[in-house]
């Protein structure tokens, strides 16, 4: 039975992208946890947020997300690659004939292999080509591996080559209504379809694979005393193995927005680690506090030590009057 996009849907699309764009309303500066993934408006800058922390997206050197920068075949592939935690090729696999010297050459063949993005007959990615929104389309729905053929609508406003995969992807609502879908992508069409397609991703697989959620709370004790708490959560399907340093943590504590204490600075640990093991739905807990804080707006940022848990690592702000 195929799914189709029904009209009303249909009228939707239409609709300028800037109108759209205003019903997610202002930007929320709360955390968004992983598990906080809901139907939620939420606004692009807070899906930007997301996936920022969660490493699928850096950023430019500015730090800045450049929303309205048309958006390119390498950039794609990197955060897919980052996305789906897939791991870099095999060195005896020879690279693309244009990639050899490309800051991202690993992750472009690991996503070509993957079959998600094509190459042409000389093997060549042109990893710097602008992408329509119809072409990130044809990568999402090969990403996701929807079958096109399950999709239906009235016709869209791209090529007759994309139709199906246009369907496909509005109708799971992978990419949010254009008035042409053969107009260049930019970065906040990755945005938007980069966070739906990590809620398609949890939906189907129930959890999100190999994941550790973080949570960390601050609470004062006293005027100028805090305590914090934070916890690692394990939220997969099976039994996780951490590898716990000596110092098991670490966590940078800004004021004003200048570092003022690193947990690791100056302390010298025994490079010894021991192999925990966590079951499903079991934490792992750590508290600390900070003592005699000056008056100021505060940031803290904790991470757990274990290279095979990126993820787990998040942060809070909090005031001190």
């Amino acid at each position: 039975m195929k799914k189709w996009l029904i009209l009303f849907s249909a009228f939707v699309l239409l609709v300028p992208t800037s109108t759209l764009a205003s019903v997610d309303g202002n930007h929320s500066t709360k955390e968004i946890s992983q598990f906080e993934i809901t139907n939620q408006k939420l606004s692009l800058e807070d899906k930007y947020s997301f996936l920022k922390k969660k490493g699928v997206l850096k950023g430019k050197p500015d730090g800045l997300a450049h929303f309205d920068k048309e958006l390119t075949r390498a950039e794609l592939a990197v955060s897919l690659y980052r996305l789906f935690k897939l791991e870099k090729p095999l060195v005896k696999i020879a690279p693309l004939t244009d990639t050899t010297k490309h800051w991202a050459k690993d992750e472009i063949l690991a996503v070509t292999l993957q079959g998600w993005m094509d190459t042409d007959n000389n093997r060549k990615f042109h990893p710097n080509k602008k992408m329509t929104i119809e072409e990130v389309a044809q990568v999402l729905v090969k990403a996701a591996e929807l079958n096109v053929d399950e999709y239906a609508s009235i016709w869209l406003p791209a090529s007759n080559w994309a139709q199906g995969y246009m369907a496909a992807v509005l109708t799971e609502n992978f990419l949010s209504g254009e008035e042409d879908y053969r107009k260049m992508a930019t970065r906040s069409h990755l945005v938007y379809s980069l966070y739906e397609l990590s809620k398609y991703v949890d939906s189907n697989k129930g959890i999100w694979e190999g994941s550790m959620e973080p949570k960390l709370a601050v609470k004062a004790n006293t005027e100028d005393d805090y305590r914090w708490t934070f916890t690692v959560k394990n939220q997969t399907e099976k039994e996780q193995i951490v590898n716990i340093s000596a110092s098991q943590f670490d966590y940078i504590l800004k004021k004003d927005g200048k570092k003022i204490e690193q947990y690791t600075d100056n302390k010298r640990w025994i490079m010894l680690y021991k192999e925990t093991i966590l079951k499903q739905g079991e934490e792992l807990t750590y508290t600390g506090e900070f003592l005699n804080l000056k008056p100021g707006k505060y940031e803290l940022e904790i991470w757990l030590i274990d290279s095979n848990w990126p993820d787990a690592k998040t942060k809070v702000e909090f005031e001190v009057k």
